[in-house]
């Protein structure tokens, strides 16, 4: 096998493994392990001149990025049957009888004050910092319920309109 083959193995300038089809548009491609001295397993699209996939010195990969942050980083959008979030922060709190959920008044008056639902990150804070599904979902499949099991939505708007209501009507009782 020689250098002009479809295989070539590159060690002047760049240390990889070149994977090339006849025509280069169909793919060209490079396995390298290091670049400028970053210890990081690569794959690198000759073609396109783009780093698809890597592995840093960490563990970390990252598919759309050369700098993963997280055991995987995808930058890009994820298509996938199902996502399992493993999280030791369960919600069973909300059946402890001393558990006390917030009434409409104190979410409404959370809204107004913070222009977020409580629980919930603002938008600044998951541009920032981003948001941990678990960590998002738990609190309020648990708050949903009552202590009975029973199922129930708040309203935050549901204040407003019974002070509007009880100003028009004083003469009926507004629950």
């Amino acid at each position: 096998m020689s250098p002009g083959d479809r295989l070539h193995v590159i060690g002047s300038n760049t240390t990889g493994i070149r994977i090339s089809n006849a025509t280069p548009a169909n793919g060209d491609w490079l396995l390298y392990p290091t670049v400028a001295g970053v210890n990081k397993f690569g794959i690198y699209d000759r073609y396109a001149s783009v780093d698809r996939f890597v592995i840093d010195s960490s563990g970390n990969v990252g598919i759309g990025t050369t700098a993963p942050q997280y055991k995987l980083s995808v930058n890009g959008t994820i298509g996938t049957k199902e996502v399992v979030v493993t999280n030791t922060g369960w919600a069973d709190y909300v059946f402890k009888p001393d558990y006390r959920p917030l009434s409409l008044t104190e979410i409404s008056s959370y809204i107004e004050e913070h222009h977020h639902l409580p629980g919930i990150p603002s938008e600044s804070e998951v541009e920032e910092k981003g948001v941990s599904l678990g960590d998002l979902q738990v609190p309020h499949l648990f708050d949903s319920i009552g202590r009975g099991g029973e199922i129930r939505t708040h309203d935050p708007l549901r204040p407003r309109q019974v002070r509007y209501q009880a100003a028009l009507r004083p003469d009926i009782v507004h629950l």
